[in-house]
């Protein structure tokens, strides 16, 4: 009987403890993918003009 009351004294604030963690991790996970993600399209996106670096120097001179 006391066995099973230390048990679940013990037990059920670990659960939350990892309900809580896993919560946190998913959320990391979450904004790394959303980085890569937005890394890939801007990395593989066509350029609006066709030489923009040169287009962009001449505009500022």
């Amino acid at each position: 009987m006391e066995f099973t009351f230390i048990a679940i004294m013990v037990f059920v604030p670990l659960v939350y403890i990892v309900a809580g963690f896993s919560a946190v991790q998913r959320g990391v996970f979450a904004s790394t993918a959303a980085a890569r993600e937005a890394g890939r399209a801007m990395g593989t996106a066509p350029d609006p003009v066709p030489d923009g670096t040169t287009t962009a120097l001449g505009r500022s001179r």
